[in-house]
This record gives structure tokens, C-alpha cells and sequence, in this order.
């Protein structure tokens, strides 16, 4: 979740403006349903008494009526929690789609902060913390001496992130606290050095519905035949199915699978029959100088060009044909499909 420099460099002054021994969290929460859908909420909470302890002994006290006032217009507010006052955010909620249902973004989907499948997900918490607590942005803002502190304070400063899901969570990473009123939520609590530092976070749901044949946001060459157990009900484009139901068309197929406890599932995938495309020049005809030509694939995507059997720089699409004689050119996309131009030419281009 991204914040405006203004507002980081606030909560640099309010990190600060707290004693070691003080209390900074920020507490994010996730809901992620079966296809994807997730809603992400965060609120920072700043220990009241801390901060006012050290603004008084460093900056003196005429600064924390100023320091409140700034909090105050970015949506702090002060709520009591087990005996002591805190500082508390305006909760930030965005909404996003971690299991992609169109092909442009399935691969993305892949190598972002999530990675989602049919009973669980990861989470490339590296990825993640760069936008929660985006390092880079405090370059510059804060001295030496600072700097340590705010090392140490990292260290006392905790991050209480909770991801709640549709199904029962029956397996997590060591890090991970399933809810034993919610056993269908896990939280991790993690200083902020720890969390920064931590590559994975995992947990994995029970499904009563099993799938084989497909895997959620996979793209294949050729027909594939879905199979699936545990299901009341399986449509397609609105019509029920059954269980090996060959699909063969080319294109994007999604199908919606419910169980009997009401437990419901959509799994997509892409099949790419097409061979990528080449503009510009036309297969086995003769040119009086050389050529320029295009490749694209708008499906699985381009993965390798080849004139004259050398291969060409990986993700280029323009290239000329300067060769007198006879040339050869081949595109293959991701998933295999191949596309052959041979032409010829008379004299270099000009």
C-alpha cells in the first residue's frame, strides 16, 4: 500500500519521536477470497506517552502541540487500549485480485506479491514490504545518528499482519498463529527488521474440492481435460458440466465449481492454439533490397526469435533483414507454438 512522501516523512517524525522502549505496529488485514478477491486494511498505532517523553526531553514541549496538529490532519486520532492512549491512523483499505482472471495478467500475477492456488497461497512478503515500509523513501531524511536509532526502533516497532481466507487453514509457516475462534484466519507478528527480512510467508487451506488437469492461471499449448470431485455443481459460461470435460478451443475458459456446504471455487486457464504473428514480410517471396519486420504473440507472449538460425536479443519485436540470398526467421511463443517465415533478397537495404 503506497503513501504520498508527505506522509512518510510525518511518520519518520512520529517513529522518532518515541523512546526505545515504546511501541509503534502496524496492523494489516487481509481478506482473500476463493477466486482472488482481496480486500487489504492497515492502521498504524503510535504509543501516546512515548512519543510525548521524547519530543519533550529532544525538541521541547511547544513541538507536540505541533506534532499533534500534524497528526491530527492526516487522520490520527487517539483511542484508548488496554490502559495507555496511542495515536491511531485512518484505516487505509484498497481492494486488488491476486488470482488474475484474464490472460494479460495471469504471468504477473505470478511474480508479484502473491502467488494464489486452489488450497492456498504464499506470499512474497519481500515484495510486500517494500510498499508497507518502502526503505527508499526515507533516504536522504534522516542523519547518522538518527539512522541508528531508527535501526533499533525497527527492531521494537512490530507489523501484525492477518490474512483471513473461505476455507479452514490446516497447515502454516512456523512464524504463523492460526485463530482459534477463526480458524479460517492466521496471523504472523513480526518486528519490522524481521519482516523486512523475511522472504515467505505460507499458509494452506482445506478444500473439500479437488481439481487435476488444470492449474489456476496456467496457460497450455493443446486441449486439456478437466477433472473434479467434491462438487454439487460445475458450470461453464453459465451451462453445468461434467467432471473430464475436454476444452480445446483456444482462448480464455474459466469454470465455477460449488460443493454441497457451500463451499464454491473458479478456476481459469488459457489455451494458446495460435502460432505468434510476423508483419511486414510474407512467406517465400523474393525482395529487390532488405526488409524490415514485426513479430507478436498478444497471447502467451513472444519467447524467442531466430534469423538464420541466430537467436536475437530477447524481447525486441523490430528487426531488419539486411542478408542477401536466402533468409530464414521463426518465432515461438511461451507455450510452443512456432511460426516459419522463409524469403529472399536481392540487394541490402538501402
Amino acid at each position: 500500500m503506497k503513501r504520498s512522501k508527505r506522509i512518510l516523512a510525518l511518520l519518520i517524525v512520529a517513529v522518532l519521536a518515541f523512546s526505545l522502549t515504546g511501541c509503534m505496529e502496524e496492523k494489516v488485514e487481509e481478506k482473500i477470497s476463493a477466486n482472488g478477491k482481496c480486500t487489504r486494511t492497515m492502521t498504524v498505532y503510535i504509543e501516546k506517552a512515548s512519543v510525548q517523553d521524547y519530543v519533550n526531553r529532544k525538541m521541547g514541549s511547544d513541538y507536540m502541540a505541533e506534532l499533534e496538529k500534524s497528526l491530527k490532519d492526516e487522520g490520527y486520532t487517539i483511542q484508548t487500549m488496554e490502559g495507555k492512549q496511542y495515536y491511531v491512523s485512518k484505516p487505509e483499505t484498497e481492494k486488488s485480485t491476486i488470482a488474475k482472471q484474464t490472460k494479460e495478467n495471469q504471468q504477473s500475477a505470478l511474480k508479484g506479491e502473491y502467488r494464489m492456488w486452489e488450497t492456498g497461497v504464499y506470499m512474497n512478503i519481500k515484495a510486500l514490504s517494500s510498499s508497507l515500509t518502502d526503505d527508499s523513501s526515507w533516504s536522504g531524511l534522516l542523519g547518522e545518528t538518527e539512522d541508528k536509532e531508527l535501526t533499533e526502533i525497527y527492531n521494537h516497532s512490530y507489523i501484525n499482519y492477518s490474512v483471513e481466507f473461505d476455507y479452514n487453514i490446516t497447515k502454516t509457516d512456523s512464524k504463523g498463529v492460526i485463530d482459534p475462534a477463526n480458524p479460517k484466519k492466521v496471523t504472523w507478528k513480526m518486528s519490522f527488521t524481521d519482516f523486512t527480512k523475511t522472504n515467505v510467508l505460507e499458509a494452506y487451506c482445506h478444500s473439500g474440492i479437488k481439481v487435476s488437469g488444470v492449474t489456476q492461471g496456467a496457460t497450455y499449448k493443446k486441449a486439456r481435460k478437466v477433472k473434479f470431485s467434491g462438487v454439487k455443481t460445475a458450470t461453464y459460461k453459465g451451462k453445468k458440466i461434467k467432471s473430464n470435460k475436454k476444452f480445446k478451443k483456444h482462448g480464455q475458459h474459466t469454470i465455477v465449481l460449488k460443493a454441497a456446504n457451500g463451499e464454491q471455487r473458479t478456476v481459469s486457464f488459457f489455451i494458446d492454439t495460435k502460432k505468434p504473428t510476423i508483419s511486414g514480410i510474407k512467406n517465400n517471396k523474393t525482395y529487390k533490397k532488405g526488409k524490415s519486420f514485426f513479430v507478436n504473440d498478444k497471447d502467451s507472449g513472444v519467447a524467442s526469435v531466430t534469423i538464420n538460425g541466430k537467436k536475437q536479443t530477447a524481447g525486441s519485436t523490430y528487426f531488419s533483414l539486411t542478408k542477401k540470398g536466402k533468409n530464414t526467421i521463426t518465432v515461438k511463443d511461451r507455450v510452443g507454438n512456432k511460426k516459419t517465415v522463409k524469403v529472399k533478397i536481392k540487394g541490402k537495404k538501402k
